[in-house]
């Protein structure tokens, strides 16, 4: 990726890549969602009580010259993303309804 482009990463701790491009950047764990394996990105809690994941996963389907990959974000009910085994979620941001965000551990 040219480094111009590391601006434009919102979220993220990348600008550390610009001087030191042998940084490690933590990646979000992974769950299953769809058939797919996604990074989930964020839970919250709707003023239900119910549990909504943000997953973000590279789309399956062909890619070609003219369309280049892209990654898809969505929010989906908690119940339709499964927890791949080995990967740690305490650090997975959390928003409950009514709360400021917060990391599980």
């Amino acid at each position: 990726m040219p480094y111009d482009d590391v601006g434009e990463l919102a979220g993220r701790p990348y600008e550390q890549l610009v001087e030191r491009p042998e940084a490690v950047v933590p990646l979000p764990p992974l769950v299953r969602y769809r058939d797919q394996v996604a990074l989930v990105c964020g839970w919250r809690q709707a003023s239900d009580r119910s549990w909504w994941a943000q997953p973000t996963w590279l789309p399956e389907e062909e890619q070609d010259a003219v369309r280049p990959p892209y990654l898809r974000q969505r929010q989906v009910a908690g119940g339709q993303v499964d927890p791949v085994a080995g990967q740690d979620y305490r650090r997975v941001p959390r928003l409950r309804s009514g709360s400021v965000l917060t990391n599980s551990s």
